[in-house]
């Protein structure tokens, strides 16, 4: 085959994926395959990919997935820059040999890189150690805390109430919501992704009865970088932080109009046209009156 007849194959296999069942549309598959960028350095032995570091100032979500580690489904987490839309992806991780008390190391580590970050871990199964780890033994203040609040579901908590839990169990309802918010947030570009190991993995994330997974049927199919993408998901339908990057948002907006007036603004001066029908020029009567708002700039 030339190189021509594979992008067609890639193509035409984009679409049939998104056409079908897949999460993400086919056609914005097909973009995503062809907008992923080689990640500017990579740590713990390749399996952190960095596509940028840490900016002063900025503030960042990390989602994590926990697994056992022992060479099935593997520990992953991503790291979203989410100071103003669109949302981007700087990092992610993924490793299925990291054994689950070691999880807490590496995530404290790259959460304190990145300007002590907002970890919100999920808790399903060994979930609850690392959580524990995180929350206990490390003492890490950042870790995002949830309410279950029965038929209401999970919402994002303060921690001063009872039975308030270190980070997110997902059930049917909490994978609907995120899986829908990160299909918004990717198919309108609120949600920047870079990394080709998670586009990838979006291919095969398919419809699995009331629920999306990775396609049994695919060989090597994954879904944990994904899945840790749904919890950034559901965090972003979250009315708390909606409303706080609302508020960002409307600031750097705010901001921006600033500038727009003051450029309107500017004094633009006079013309002389060289008829001096006037007793005195414009300009010396300016120079006279020292309480112009042009000259002291009130």
């Amino acid at each position: 085959r030339n190189t021509s007849e594979v992008q067609v194959a890639q193509e035409v296999l984009c679409e049939f994926l998104g056409s079908g069942n897949t999460l993400i549309s086919g056609s914005k598959l097909r973009i995503l395959d062809a907008s992923w960028e080689p990640p500017v350095e990579t740590k713990y032995t390749g399996n952190l990919r960095v596509y940028e570091r840490p900016i002063p100032g900025h503030t960042y979500a990390m989602c994590c997935d926990c697994a056992t580690g022992q060479g099935g489904d593997a520990q992953a987490f991503q790291v979203i820059d989410v100071t103003e839309f669109p949302f981007k992806q700087v990092a992610a991780f993924a490793d299925n040999r990291l054994y689950y008390m070691q999880y807490p190391t590496v995530i404290l580590n790259v959460a304190n890189w990145y300007n002590e970050a907002f970890v919100l871990i999920e808790i399903n199964d060994v979930g609850q150690a690392v959580s524990y780890i995180m929350q206990v033994e490390i003492g890490y203040d950042n870790l995002i805390k949830i309410k279950p609040k029965g038929k209401q579901g999970q919402h994002i908590s303060g921690g001063f109430q009872k039975m308030t839990q270190y980070g997110l169990k997902h059930n049917t309802a909490t994978k609907r919501i995120g899986c829908n918010a990160l299909k918004a947030l990717i198919e309108t570009d609120r949600l920047i992704i870079k990394d080709f190991k998670t586009i990838e993995e979006f291919k095969t994330f398919v419809e699995n009865t009331d629920s999306f997974a990775a396609d049994e049927g695919s060989p090597n199919a994954h879904d944990d970088l994904v899945m840790a993408l749904v919890g950034f998901g559901w965090l972003s339908d979250q009315q708390f932080f909606k409303d706080s990057i609302g508020n960002n948002v409307r600031a750097n907006l705010a901001a921006q109009m600033k500038e727009i007036e003051d450029e309107d603004f500017i004094p633009f001066g006079f013309v002389d046209n060289g008829l001096d029908h006037t007793p005195e020029s414009a300009l010396d009567m300016i120079e006279r009156n020292p309480s112009n708002p042009w000259l002291t700039g009130q």
